[in-house]
């Protein structure tokens, strides 16, 4: 859990994923997602997933909150491995920041774009 001065606490799941090829975008546990989804309601705490991995050298971190991957209308999958359920979130659906960057940088690419939704 990060606490923001001013905004309150966000409950983070840190994952190490890579982008699945067959899919184009990062698989996120279907049941995890509803899980803290439920979480998010329930106690209105901000929930989010941040994935990176040794390919980009954990120089990027890939933010989205838990409901966008719910909301974003992506077809669950099913993993032929093992047999879960997941959502392929596209990259362009995430936050990217940069190791560098504080997280001033998350909240203003967040509250950018909720100010240019239609």
């Amino acid at each position: 859990m990060l606490l923001i001065p001013y905004f309150g606490f966000i409950f983070v799941d840190v994952k190490y994923k890579q982008i699945s090829e067959n899919q184009k975008g990062f698989p996120i546990d279907a049941l995890n997602a509803k899980k803290y989804s439920s979480i998010q309601r329930r106690f209105n705490i901000n929930t989010w997933f941040v994935i990176s991995n040794e390919k980009v050298g954990y120089n990027t971190w890939y933010w989205i909150p838990v409901s966008k991957v719910l909301e974003a209308g992506i077809s669950l999958q099913k993993s032929s491995k093992s047999g879960d359920l997941f959502f392929p979130i596209p990259k362009n659906y995430f936050i990217q920041v940069a190791r560098d960057d504080s997280l001033s940088r998350l909240f203003s690419k967040l509250f950018g774009r909720i100010k240019n939704w239609k």
